[in-house]
């Protein structure tokens, strides 16, 4: 199954938020945040969508494809989808009070397209579980796409608990692409989370690394190991530790460090990976003497 993960040849990973909920109080940021989302809207009806009306939990306001946006007597919302919510992230996190949703996404380009890989990992998975290998709870789901346009889905987690994760075809969703050719993995935290997750992008030096390693470890993390590297320092938040016994070590050793290893292998980096294990060289990399 890992095998099979470990070979494929990713052409271009891409990452960025792709969801953020914020609410903001002060007058002075309420005030600011509307002349920012005036100039938005601007935008928003220039591509040609026009508003709704949009009602939420008390707020009033409007809907355009990308962004939401209520007023209440006593504070703001915004939402901002898609790649509006990457590209006003730090302006609206700014002003927020309040973060109750924030999503993080990394899309893995392939250069030869694997339709299979959401039900790989969804199969790997069952068999950890099957065997016992897996003795902390690891709720997922797979939803099969159309049999000739595929567009798999493996969900990871709860809808109703602070995180919840989604592996699926980005490509065959937007029918930009082949089935297959386009992987995104999306991690979504909720209130308490994502208030901590917003600040601790705001004080990544690289977000985009930062994103691409905090998903990487939060798949990994549930033996899903990504199809793309971790690269970068991830954004620092508290996940409950899941290795507990020498056979979930050795799980975890199958799905989130053995694709790695061997496409380093196949590369020809093997003395690099013993070093960077800070194994001793034994074997075809080892030329000294142990006698």
């Amino acid at each position: 199954m890992q095998r099979k993960l470990s070979t494929v040849f990713v052409t271009k990973v891409g990452a960025g938020v792709d969801w953020l909920t914020m609410t903001c109080a002060s007058t002075e940021a309420r005030t600011r945040l509307e002349g920012l989302i005036a100039t938005v809207v601007v935008e928003e009806e220039e591509l040609g969508y026009r508003p709704s009306t949009w009602r939420f939990k008390g707020y009033e306001g409007h809907d355009w494809k990308s962004l939401s946006y209520g007023r209440r007597p006593s504070d703001d919302i915004v939402v901002a989808r898609g790649q509006l919510a990457d590209r006003l992230f730090w302006s609206l996190s700014a002003y927020a009070r309040q973060v109750s949703r924030v999503d993080l996404q990394v899309s893995a380009t392939l250069k030869e397209a694997d339709p299979e890989i959401a039900h790989d990992c969804y199969s790997y998975l069952t068999e950890l579980v099957t065997e016992g290998q897996v003795n902390v709870p690891v709720s997922y789901k797979l939803i099969l796409g159309d049999v000739r346009t595929r567009g798999d889905t493996l969900y990871l987690g709860s809808r109703k608990s602070s995180q919840f994760g989604r592996l699926y075809d980005k490509g065959a969703q937007l029918e930009t692409a082949e089935p297959g050719k386009i992987w995104r993995y999306e991690v979504e935290y909720k209130k308490p989370m994502a208030l901590h997750v917003a600040k601790g992008l705001r004080d990544a030096v690289d977000r985009n690394e930062a994103i691409i390693a905090t998903v990487y470890d939060w798949f990994s993390s549930r033996y899903t190991a990504p199809i793309f590297d971790r690269k970068g320092s991830k954004v620092v938040v508290e996940l409950t530790a899941r290795i507990h016994s020498d056979e979930v070590t050795l799980a975890w050793l199958r799905s989130q460090v053995s694709p790695s290893v061997i496409r380093l292998m196949e590369r020809g980096r093997g003395r690099e990976v013993f070093t960077a294990l800070q194994l001793p060289l034994y074997g075809p990399f080892d030329n000294t003497s142990h006698d």
